[in-house]
């Protein structure tokens, strides 16, 4: 039985770096990239299962991403992290069909609690899709 694979995109190296390695012990297949633009490239190249990205990049935002991968393929979970959260994040990422909205909090476990909580609701999804 495969791994699931998550894709990881995230500008902020550290925060991508600790995210990956916590998601990996978790069980996932894990991939990165600090760019938006290249993570749908490797959308399109890779069989990615879950897509977690950043809101705020530089380049091309997270809203702008999931445009681009709505584009590739229209079902498969993202979840979207955010040190901002606003009105118009929240609502453009429901109308890109975003699994989950999670703020970066203060606490470090409290963002690996509330990943950890969304990957398995997507996860979940994937099962009930296939």
């Amino acid at each position: 039985m495969s791994k699931t694979r998550a894709l990881l995109i995230d500008d902020e190296k550290d925060f991508l770096f600790v995210m990956s390695q916590r998601v990996k012990t978790w069980g996932y297949d894990v991939v990165t990239t600090s760019n938006g633009n290249v993570g749908v490239e490797m959308i399109k190249e890779n069989q990615v299962d879950i897509v977690v990205v950043d809101y705020m990049m530089p380049e091309i935002d997270g809203l702008a991403t999931v445009t681009k991968i709505r584009q590739i393929n229209k079902s498969i979970p993202v979840i979207m992290f955010t040190a901002y959260p606003d009105q118009r994040a929240i609502e453009g990422s429901e109308k890109l069909g975003i699994s989950a909205f999670i703020p970066k909090f203060s606490s470090y476990s409290d963002s690996q609690s509330a990943l950890k909580t969304a990957l398995g609701i997507a996860e979940k999804r994937l099962s009930s899709d296939k």
